[in-house]
């Protein structure tokens, strides 16, 4: 019995009807089995046949000069592919026919990365406690995406068992999942009631918990792998300078922490989970914006390496290449987007 050996092309359609004739016509035999790696070079498995059966098939010219033998126990070891030529930066950034999940996305920058998402072809299914935003359905303008709007809690674990499982129905699938619903709220720690603390961990930590084991357990049994998107904060690195923010701090800590863990543990499923940390963006909800008390925005604005406030957009672009496989080597990791903030 020789060991297994398999060959590698490009275009295995045109190879492997040549490939089974001559063993077969040669050799009186069948190829026992033939896998085939669509985004990769195409693997042509030969089981129970040695390197020298394929050397003498090459000789006789019955096989094109591009397929090559990898040696047994050698062949996860395939140096320098031509992927780099072969698939394009423009492949790669894509979730065209994906299902994403994003967590607070009926507003914010939730709902930034939602349209994100959806300018890469996701279709999109939208988690908020809001009523239905119009801006959800606007996704669909343009794109040819479908999306859906779940008004939920996710606090509530019974009600996002109903809901992961109506959204692995209604789109067929959950490929990518960005966990953006949580919230802000401080004030001074001695002051913190029971109440603000318990809100501010059960949405910011056990609603980002509860919405990725879902998400994982559903991704887990689809086996095609997956991409999971946290949202963290500067807040989690750190205290910050004039806010009062300690519980929010330690809660998105908390995300980091996870984040980091859980991508260790599904990194051999092919899931793939990252995180986050915003800076100081202007939104409706920004301190100060509201009141238009400018000399408060300015204070926000003074420790920014890059004196301004961030835009929704320099968000959305991030965290949809985090779901795309232009990353598909990157977990475990976070990625501030605060002007310089953390660096200085």
């Amino acid at each position: 019995m020789f060991p297994t050996a398999r060959l590698w092309a490009q275009n295995w359609v045109k190879i492997a009807p040549r490939v089974i004739t001559a063993l077969h016509i040669v050799y009186l035999c069948h190829l026992s089995s033939i896998l085939v790696a669509t985004t990769r070079s195409a693997c042509i498995l030969i089981s129970a046949f040695g390197k020298s059966i394929i050397d003498q098939l090459q000789n006789l010219q019955l096989l094109p000069a591009g397929v090559k033998c990898i040696a047994p126990k050698m062949e996860r070891f395939v140096a320098e592919t031509d992927a780099y030529r072969t698939r394009s930066v423009h492949d790669l950034i894509t979730l065209k026919g994906k299902t994403a999940v994003i967590t607070g996305g009926g507003r914010g920058l939730g709902l930034a990365i939602a349209r994100g998402c959806a300018e890469l072809g996701a279709n999109i299914a939208v988690l908020d406690v809001l009523e239905h935003s119009d801006d959800v359905t606007k996704l669909e303008e343009g794109t040819g995406i479908k999306t859906k709007y779940y008004r939920v809690d996710v606090t509530q674990k019974k009600s996002l068992e109903s809901t992961f499982e109506d959204i692995k129905n209604h789109f067929g699938s959950i490929d990518c999942l960005v966990t953006a619903a949580g919230v802000g709220t401080g004030g001074p720690f001695v002051d913190n009631s029971m109440d603000q603390i318990n809100r501010i961990i059960s949405i910011n930590v056990t609603g980002t918990i509860l919405c990725s084991q879902l998400a994982v357990q559903q991704m887990l049994k689809q086996g095609t792998g997956g991409a999971i998107v946290t949202i963290s904060s500067i807040g989690g690195h750190g205290g910050i300078v004039g806010q009062k923010n300690a519980v929010y701090c330690a809660s998105k800590g908390a995300i980091l922490g996870f984040t980091k863990s859980l991508a260790v543990e599904l990194a051999e499923s092919g899931i793939r989970v990252n995180s986050i940390s915003p800076g100081f963006f202007l939104t409706k909800m920004t301190p100060g914006y509201q009141a238009q008390d400018v000399a408060l925005l300015e204070a926000f604005e003074k420790p920014i390496p890059m004196k301004r406030f961030a835009d929704r957009s320099e968000i959305k672009s991030i965290a949809a290449f985090l779901l795309t496989e232009a990353s598909s080597y990157i977990t475990g990791e976070d990625i501030a987007v605060d002007g310089g903030i953390l660096a200085a």
